[in-house]
């Protein structure tokens, strides 16, 4: 393996390079194409009124921190911290509710949301 320092205006960036045939471990989600015109992504996009693909950047951004940190599906985090997970920017307290109503989220009693289908 080897190892490179690249500076670049200022920023130093660290590459490591495998060796031929060596794959680095990497998370994964898989994002099928019909995403951006799901039927679920479109009736939330709808519901908070902003562009398909800035929704499925909410949800991409909620699935890869949920790799690390909710492996099973479940979050258990407060509202406005789900919302900050998502990069939301948007009015507080809308962007959990058309989740759950669109059908990518789903509530527990104890609280917590489960993302639907993680398993």
């Amino acid at each position: 393996m080897h190892s490179y320092v690249i500076i670049k205006h200022l920023f130093v960036f660290c590459v490591r390079i495998p060796e031929k045939g060596e794959f680095p471990p990497v998370a994964w989600i898989e994002l099928h194409q019909s995403l951006f015109t799901h039927r679920k992504t479109v009736e939330a996009a709808l519901l908070l009124n902003l562009p398909e693909v800035h929704l499925v950047g909410h949800l991409a951004a909620l699935w890869t921190w949920a790799l690390d940190n909710a492996p099973d599906g479940s979050i258990r985090a407060a509202a406005p911290v789900i919302e900050r997970i998502c990069q939301w920017a948007g009015e507080k307290g809308a962007l959990l509710p058309a989740l759950e109503q669109a059908g990518f989220l789903e509530p527990h009693p104890d609280g917590c949301y489960r993302i639907h289908d993680w398993d």
